[in-house]
């Protein structure tokens, strides 16, 4: 089983780049700008860094989540700031840098970070502060789960256009004819209820066989019962959801680290093979939805574009600019926001109750208005930090990203304690989820997960577990 991990080398990691993150941004910034306040956002990766190594415990437990968020947070604060000034702070959403804008943002960035990293030291203190016993736990029933499994069956044979909606990672069909916008690939078939149970009973599926060759695997030790329990996940990772690369990425993340927590001799060909995969197929579909392209050459090519390549990173983990134009947006529409945008932030989350919401007054809209003109409608995530400015204002923006930070370090500290492999599987997909969307907009992406996955998967868990519970081994 997995223990606390003291990764010193990932501190010096972040020390050192961070430090020189700085110093080619300063050296640029300077160099080019013609305004100070821009050269403090130069600053972003020597503030992060320090932050990092004075409030992150060495005896932290790196869990699937605190993992990505830092993933996330390296690439934000440290990846991406040289980049933005090498490319001369130039993104596709904003063309001119009003000098308080900037000002305004680089102190919500800055007070977020402060704040963040203040509650992961004090929320770790009192984790690791207490002992736990982990129980190796069969499943010696699936009567529950043989009955969602024949529902399946049966939407698919009702139904068989809700297959439409899984789509072959190397297909690049869906992309190429840019007639079709990718709003209209996001359509599905069939009904969102008939999608969401084909979701589960497909990880439902694989985590069955998966615990059934960790325990063979633990009777024998024979090892080709670890390749058996792998087979499985790799068929399902041969297709996506719609067009979303998250639909891919989320679950095949959280198979690593569960099969790395059950099989310890993963790591010596598994969970290479997993993660090679995973940057294969996430680096082909990014390739196709960015640039509209079957080839693979000339995506790779438009990818390795300093423009194309910042436009990505700020599009998907919210950098500067995002947060940036996010509150020039939010001052643009501040007049038109209410306490009914927040309840319609919430609301419209919700399954069946969605229509009761007046979609067009929610902060996603607002954001979006701002970007949208005559000849094109944006569809932009609104930036987490922006949507607490939104919410709660300058004294309390930043309750969503403490929030945030709060489930994540939770739902890494059940995971740690399970031993059963079907809660792993579903603790460790919230970490991962909501780390990964720690720059996302709080309503729709860490609210949203949680209604739509986290709470019908734990309800199935728990009606299947009424069948069954028999502790097998003490570790």
């Amino acid at each position: 089983m997995e223990k606390v991990t003291k990764s010193h080398k990932f501190r010096y990691i972040v020390l050192f780049s961070s430090l020189l993150a700085t110093i080619i941004s300063l050296f640029i910034s300077t160099s080019i700008s013609s305004f100070l306040e821009i050269n403090l956002v130069a600053l972003i990766p020597f503030f992060y860094g320090m932050l990092f190594i004075l409030f992150v415990p060495k005896n932290i437990f790196w869990g699937p989540g605190f993992i990505m968020l830092n993933i996330v947070f390296f690439i934000r604060y440290i990846i991406f700031i040289p980049i933005f000034f090498l490319n001369d702070f130039e993104t596709k959403i904003v063309s001119y840098y009003e000098p308080n804008y900037v000002l305004y943002t680089f102190f919500l960035i800055l007070i977020e970070l402060i704040v963040i990293f203040i509650v992961i030291n004090i929320v770790n203190k009192r984790m690791n502060s207490r002992d736990s016993v982990i129980l190796i736990i069969k499943n010696n029933n699936f009567y529950f789960f043989s009955i969602i499994f024949i529902l399946s069956i049966i939407v698919i044979a009702r139904n068989s256009s809700v297959l439409s909606n899984f789509n072959f990672v190397f297909n690049p069909s869906k992309y190429i004819d840019e007639s079709v916008g990718l709003a209209k690939s996001e359509f599905i078939y069939g009904s969102g209820i008939e999608l969401e149970l084909l979701k589960y009973t497909i990880i439902i599926f694989n985590l069955y066989f998966l615990e059934k060759y960790y325990f063979l695997f633990l009777n024998t030790q024979r090892q080709y019962y670890m390749y058996l329990a792998i087979l499985p996940i790799l068929f399902s990772s041969l297709f996506y959801i719609g067009i979303s690369r998250s639909s891919l990425l989320l679950p095949l993340l959280t198979y690593i680290f569960v099969f790395n927590k059950f099989f310890p001799r993963a790591y010596k060909f598994v969970t290479p093979l997993f993660i090679t995969y995973l940057v294969v197929s996430m680096t082909v579909l990014s390739i196709f939805k960015q640039f509209r392209t079957d080839s693979i050459a000339e995506g790779t090519e438009k990818f390795g574009d300093i423009n194309n390549f910042t436009n990505i990173l700020n599009d998907y983990t919210s950098c500067f600019p995002n947060v940036y134009q996010g509150f020039v947006n939010s001052e643009v529409y501040k007049n038109k926001r209410n306490y009914e945008t927040v309840f319609n932030d919430y609301l419209s989350v919700f399954p069946f109750l969605h229509r009761f919401a007046d979609l067009d007054n929610r902060t996603t809209v607002h954001f979006n208005l701002a970007f949208s003109n005559i000849h094109k409608t944006s569809h932009r995530i609104l930036p987490l930090t922006i949507q607490g400015y939104m919410h709660f204002g300058l004294l309390f923006f930043y309750i969503y990203a403490v929030l945030t930070v709060l489930l994540v370090l939770k739902f890494d500290d059940l995971y740690r304690n399970s031993g059963s492999i079907y809660y792993s599987f579903l603790y460790a997909f919230l970490a991962i989820g909501i780390g990964f969307s720690i720059g996302h907009t709080f309503t729709a992406h860490i609210i949203g997960r949680l209604i739509k996955f986290f709470i019908p998967m734990y309800i199935i868990f728990l009606i299947n577990r009424k069948f069954r519970s028999k502790s097998l081994k003490k570790i």
